[in-house]
């Protein structure tokens, strides 16, 4: 029982680790898009948004896998710690306080849609693995 946490702890971090390598990605995109097009900052707010939330589905699925177990969980797990470090990292980065009720939204947001996209991507087929080649 305490090797199935474990995987499932890592399968977790590994889904947190994917979301935050997705955002930093879609950022860089954002930043380079924002320097060479006339996108609004009401464009970026909206852009944002969805990144938080298609990373929170990409890491969902890197923890579940297709056909894996304890969708839901192992999902609202990944879409909770990574926004919460993600909040807690921005929080470090600015002065202003920061509104409690939109961050506890956020990261209700996240936790559902993490939950929802590791429960999806459970019940997906499992993909069948190659047989070793043999020589």
């Amino acid at each position: 029982m305490h090797s199935n946490r474990m995987n499932a702890l890592i399968a977790v971090t590994r889904g947190v680790v994917c979301a935050a390598i997705c955002t930093l990605a879609g950022m860089l995109i954002m930043g380079l898009a924002a320097g060479y097009t006339g996108i609004t900052d009401s464009t970026i707010q909206v852009l944002n948004q969805v990144l938080k939330l298609t990373s929170a589905i990409a890491g969902a699925f890197v923890a579940v896998r297709p056909g894996g177990d304890k969708g839901l969980i192992k999902g609202a797990l990944v879409g909770a710690a990574y926004m919460v470090i993600g909040l807690a990292s921005v929080g470090a980065l600015i002065e202003a306080g920061l509104n409690w009720q939109n961050v506890l939204a956020e990261i209700a947001v996240s936790t559902a849609v993490g939950a929802a996209a590791g429960v999806l991507t459970a019940n997906l087929p499992a993909r069948k693995r190659r047989a070793a080649k043999s020589e």
